[in-house]
């Protein structure tokens, strides 16, 4: 009876506030305005009335919305020290080259290979443990999620993990895919109509797969129930599954790795984005129980100081969507190479996530054969998609 109620109720409020609405029988086909989705649950309201025939999305003038997701940080001790001034870390410069990237979405998510936990020392490589000072940076971009199902969630321990989900809850971010028992791991999103679900998984962490109520893991029996979760109890109309796997520097999609993503598409994931080998792999869209699905099978590094070969050239995954009358479709996508610049300066290392496309600003530290291998890695693993 309440939900029947806030269905009426919506259904007047968009004939109260709208203006230019047409009439055609029994069928109400209205533009979307941007303040009305943010009411809480507005997504699954209009599912239930365009069921019910009372409306009708009008693709023309509705807004797409976007989500960017970001390759592996990896806080190296080298990179980390080249932030550092009188005990306290200012990250903001490495991504000073992206801010655009970053900047113009309406969600953005990415991943820290590390924990934060100010019980231990600060560390690199091979346990992570990153300074809090991170957190002023993200917020500075407004990042909106951090997935925590990684090999590196354990490297300080249980405590580790539970100070690093705690600190990020504190800084207004999300967990996705870590958390205290019986708390929320996957993140929800709503805006114009679309209202998308993001959960993720990792294939174990350094220290095995423990703490599987803390952590979640890639299990199909899982993945199944959460995704259920997601389109059913919380009417998400997108599904976006987030996957940590495959070889370390292994830049070919492989077999384990194709089988699972075959498995979560078949579930009826709208995308699925993975990320762990440090190196990054192709992307694709596929066409898939009647609608285009994306896959990036590996987004690589977003910016580390690991020196093996492709561990310095990653991307950026941008997914616009767009609430139409046939559902949440995938109206633009773009994977965007991303070169991890490193030189010294003044006797000091610099660091910089810097998009391929404007690379050449950099000449005088990149020598023309690095140039033209970042040249030509980028052009093996950026996409653009228009529908």
């Amino acid at each position: 009876m309440k939900r029947i109620f806030l269905i009426i109720s919506y259904t007047l409020l968009l004939l109260v506030f709208l203006t230019g609405a047409s009439f055609s029988q029994d069928t109400v086909s209205l533009p979307i305005p941007a303040p009305i989705p943010e009411i809480q649950g507005a997504a699954s309201i209009i599912n239930d009335l365009m069921v019910s025939g009372l409306y009708k999305y009008s693709e023309e003038n509705n807004q797409k919305v976007v989500f960017t997701f970001t390759g592996d940080i990896l806080m190296h001790t080298s990179l980390v020290n080249s932030f550092g001034k009188n005990g306290s870390y200012d990250f903001s410069p490495m991504f000073t080259d992206i801010s655009d990237e970053l900047d113009s979405t309406d969600f953005l998510v990415t991943n820290i290979e590390s924990t934060v936990n100010p019980k231990r020392q600060i560390s690199g490589y091979p346990a992570f443990n990153c300074p809090v000072d991170i957190f002023a940076t993200l917020k500075n971009h407004k990042v909106n999620a951090l997935i925590q199902a990684h090999n590196h969630i354990l490297d300080t321990g249980l405590d580790g993990v539970i100070s690093t989900v705690s600190l990020t809850e504190k800084n207004g971010i999300k967990n996705i895919g870590a958390g205290t028992p019986g708390s929320i791991k996957y993140a929800i999103f709503e805006k114009h109509g679309v209202k998308a679900g993001i959960l993720g998984y990792t294939y174990s962490t350094n220290v095995g797969n423990l703490y599987g109520d803390y952590i979640n893991y890639i299990d199909r029996l899982k993945i199944k129930k959460d995704m259920d979760t997601l389109k059913n109890k919380e009417a998400c109309n997108y599904l976006i599954v987030y996957l940590h796997i495959g070889t370390e520097y292994v830049r070919t999609v492989e077999p384990e790795q194709q089988d699972i993503v075959d498995y979560i598409t078949g579930l009826g994931a709208d995308a699925v984005i993975c990320s762990h080998p440090h190196v990054a792999k192709k992307s694709e869209i596929l066409n898939k129980n009647n609608k285009q699905v994306f896959i990036d099978y590996s987004m690589g590094n977003l910016i580390s100081d690991q020196v093996y070969n492709y561990t310095d050239i990653g991307s950026i995954v941008k997914l616009g969507l767009l609430r139409s009358e046939k559902g949440v479709l995938l109206d633009s996508a773009e994977t965007i190479p991303v070169y991890r610049l490193k030189y010294s300066s003044s006797g000091r290392m610099v660091f910089k996530a810097v998009p391929v496309k404007s690379i050449d600003k950099y000449s005088t530290v990149i020598s023309k054969d690095k140039m033209s291998y970042i040249k030509k890695t980028a052009g093996e693993i950026q996409l653009s998609y228009n529908r």
